[in-house]
């Protein structure tokens, strides 16, 4: 090939070269246009896909909402039944060991003796015994310090009350039940 005006034109060799250049360059170029499409396409699918199970799941969850928190409501109450049954079984549990220190009281009790007042607290006991004779109200005092539900068993005062005597005596509870 001849030079013209001082440029060099392309040997026919070269000319096909690049031409096949250009072609493939379009190819892959049209290949990776559609491949990217494709992958971007597929990818907008998958996200309409996933808008919709998450319209679907929010719908599902406001209805599971309630449900939590009627859950978490009725947990909460369960805990205040609890409290309110253990206060109740302890209450049981004390008038029951009330009983058991009244029949206790009630078994010492020789004839012809009787209880005028009791006072329970929670550690220590006070009652007033109308007795007709000294050695009557001493049978009772012994037989309380042998119980197994009292201790510390005193005589607080002696009162004379005609024919009797008033005997006021103090004491703790054992918790021995």
């Amino acid at each position: 090939m001849k030079d013209i005006n001082f440029v060099n034109t392309l040997s026919p060799k070269q000319h096909t070269e690049l031409k096949r250049w250009a072609q493939i360059s379009i190819v892959l170029f049209t290949f990776t246009i559609i491949g990217i499409l494709s992958m971007h396409i597929k990818q907008q699918t998958q996200l309409k896909q996933l808008r919709a199970q998450e319209k679907k799941l929010r719908k599902k969850s406001k209805v599971y909402e309630s449900t939590i928190t009627r859950k978490h409501r009725l947990a909460e109450q369960e805990q205040e039944l609890k409290q309110h049954i253990g206060a109740l079984e302890n209450y049981i549990e004390k008038s029951n060991h009330h009983a058991t220190y009244l029949r206790e009281i009630n078994a010492a009790l020789p004839p012809s003796t009787y209880l005028e007042s009791l006072t329970v607290d929670d550690a220590t006991l006070s009652l007033q015994v109308v007795c007709s004779t000294t050695r009557k109200a001493q049978r009772f005092i012994s037989r309380l310090r042998q119980s197994s539900y009292f201790g510390q068993i005193r005589v607080k005062s002696i009162h004379p009350k005609h024919p009797d005597l008033v005997i006021a005596i103090k004491g703790k509870l054992l918790q021995s039940t």
